[in-house]
């Protein structure tokens, strides 16, 4: 895992995090994979939202929102593309405290195979 200083365990965590909670989403509605993940992703932009207009030191200090593609490459094999924005809001080298990093992972969810999720390296 490459870290950037000011982020780390906690965003690599957050990501498994949101990849396991949409690919239990996509398990209740198998014939609306992406209707299931934007259902988890709609639930991360309104808490990054309420976050965001938050003071500084009533915010919690580290949250993520996501954005996915969806592309089914035969039937019973997906590859969905995440990409993450992970927040910091007191991060010590920033003059305000605010800084973000981005991460790209992708889950490849095939029914005879199972599910395996990468992570971009940078």
């Amino acid at each position: 895992m490459s870290l950037v200083l000011g982020f780390g365990e906690a965003e690599y965590s957050m990501a498994i995090q949101i990849i396991q909670e949409c690919i239990a989403a996509a398990e209740s509605q198998p014939q609306d994979i992406d209707g299931a993940f934007r259902a988890v992703q709609a639930a991360y932009d309104k808490r990054r939202a309420h976050y965001k207009g938050l003071p500084q030191n009533a915010s919690p200090e580290r949250y993520s929102s996501f954005w996915f593609t969806h592309t089914q490459l035969y039937e019973g094999r997906h590859l969905i593309e995440f990409v993450f924005s992970h927040i910091n809001r007191r991060h010590p080298m920033s003059p305000d405290g605010w800084a973000a990093m981005t991460t790209k992972w992708v889950l490849v969810q095939d029914d005879d195979d199972g599910d395996s999720i990468f992570r971009e390296v940078a």
